[in-house]
């Protein structure tokens, strides 16, 4: 049996990594969906399936802005890993 591998400590420093629009969805959705059915709150299995079929049943120019907000969050990602990497030369 081979020693597992341990992992690189992720550097405290380093750019939060980028938010895909499913998430933003998901993020700006969660609190409605609660409102609405306030017996999910502790079921956060469900509250996923129900998120995913509502992605899954969005039209593309629904997903638009969702899909705006993951774009606006990866240049800012690249932005900062160029400032991060350039810094650690």
């Amino acid at each position: 049996m081979q020693p597992k591998k341990k992992r690189q400590k992720k550097d405290p420093n380093a750019p939060k990594k980028n938010t895909n629009a499913y998430m933003h969805f998901s993020k700006a959705m969660r609190p409605q969906l609660l409102k609405e059915q306030p017996e999910l709150a502790k079921n956060q299995k469900e509250i996923g399936k129900i998120l995913g079929e509502r992605w899954r049943s969005m039209s593309a120019e629904e997903r638009k802005p969702y899909e705006e907000m993951a774009k606006k969050d990866k240049e800012r990602y690249q932005a900062e890993m160029e400032q991060y990497t350039k810094g650690k030369q």
